[in-house]
């Protein structure tokens, strides 16, 4: 699978997956729940991205990828992912979601809280880091409430590419 976003091209091959990656991807695909990926860089938004495609498999252009660093994109994205319907929006995948500061991480969880409100729009929620958010939640660069908002599915890559 391939993805380009902002002129980068993502992909994972599916035969190199373990069973227990593909196992956790499908499981994830078939929720609504916001999914927090940890994994290597190069692993991370494969797998994102794999997850997103499958909940928007009647409109790919549904699904947005956004760098954290990339605030300009991060706020429109995340307005646009709060309205009714989303705007046809079925998913966003935030990259690098340890890279938000305090005023992202805040704007985020107003986000988060929206998507769990009955009758409002279906977004789907995928984020993905490179580094542990319990500990910069622990050294308090991370905000608590949101790592467990994000937190419902949790997939964690090692550097080999194998499911923790």
């Amino acid at each position: 699978m391939n993805v380009t976003n902002s002129g980068r091209t993502s992909s994972i091959d599916s035969s190199s997956l373990t069973r227990t990656l593909s196992l956790d991807m499908a499981v994830a695909a078939r929720t609504s729940l916001p999914v927090l990926i940890t994994a290597p860089p190069e692993f991370a938004l494969p797998v994102a991205t794999e997850i997103a495609m499958a909940n928007a498999v009647d409109n790919a252009d549904g699904v947005v990828v956004v760098d954290a660093g990339d605030d300009g994109q991060l706020r429109s994205t995340l307005r646009r992912a709060s309205l009714p319907g989303a705007s046809g929006l079925r998913a966003v995948v935030i990259h690098d979601v340890d890279g938000l500061d305090r005023a992202q991480q805040s704007a985020l969880l107003s986000l988060v809280a929206g998507l769990r409100r009955p009758g409002e729009n279906r977004c789907r929620l995928i984020s993905t880091t490179s580094v542990s958010l319990f500990e910069r939640v622990l050294d308090a660069s991370f905000d608590t409430d949101l790592f467990y908002a994000l937190n419902k599915i949790h997939i964690k890559v090692d550097e080999s590419g194998l499911a923790d």
